[in-house]
């Protein structure tokens, strides 16, 4: 259960979509962005790995606008904690301007 300021409410549970649904990227995955924007605590924490391990092989990217951000206090304890690591990858290739940049992506998966 996470626990708001104003109100105690339990979280829905993890169920992994088709994996056409969310293309291996957990920020879309459904629920993500309720679990991230959550006040940060062991709470928090454990729900973030459940969503890792619901959506096994799926990476998180991260430090860029509107994505999450390793300076995030709970993200970087598990990063300092080994339960997730950090990769690098050629970056997006949704749109045409990208596809042929050296833009570098980093991604948090488990480790």
């Amino acid at each position: 259960m996470l626990v708001n300021k104003r109100r105690v409410r339990p979280l829905p549970a993890v169920v992994p979509p088709p994996p056409e649904l969310y293309a291996g990227m957990l920020n879309t995955a459904k629920g993500f962005w309720e679990r991230y924007r959550s006040p940060p605590g062991s709470l928090r924490r454990k729900a973030l790995i459940a969503l890792f391990q619901a959506y096994e092989g799926a990476r998180l990217p991260v430090n860029n606008q509107w994505q999450a951000n390793t300076c995030d206090p709970d993200l970087a304890l598990l990063l300092k904690r080994g339960v997730l690591k950090r990769a690098r990858d050629g970056g997006g290739s949704r749109h045409p301007l990208n596809r042929t940049s050296r833009k570098r992506q980093t991604y948090l998966m488990l480790a």
